[in-house]
């Protein structure tokens, strides 16, 4: 007959077969997801990595930041020239 010791490490051990099953399978989801992510960029923007994705990011942002001060500078002018 087993102890109530040994009934409690078998316990522990079959959670932690149980927990490590579970995240086996949300790994191999995420990492699907991951794959059809890296698919979409691909196929969308024609981007071929994640460092690739961050650079077009940076890039895209420091567009954007000339462009609102272009506008700034612009709208003002507008004002000056109107007298609003």
């Amino acid at each position: 007959m087993e102890s109530k010791e040994v009934k409690k490490i078998i316990s522990e051990l079959e959670n932690l077969k149980e927990a490590i099953e579970e995240s086996k399978e949300l790994l191999a989801r995420c990492e699907g997801r991951k794959q059809e992510l890296e698919a979409r960029l691909k196929k969308e923007f024609g981007i071929e990595s994640l460092t690739e994705a961050e650079e077009r990011i940076k890039a895209l942002r420091d567009e954007i930041n000339e462009l609102e001060k272009k506008l700034e500078r612009r709208f003002k002018k507008l004002k000056e020239r109107y007298e609003w």
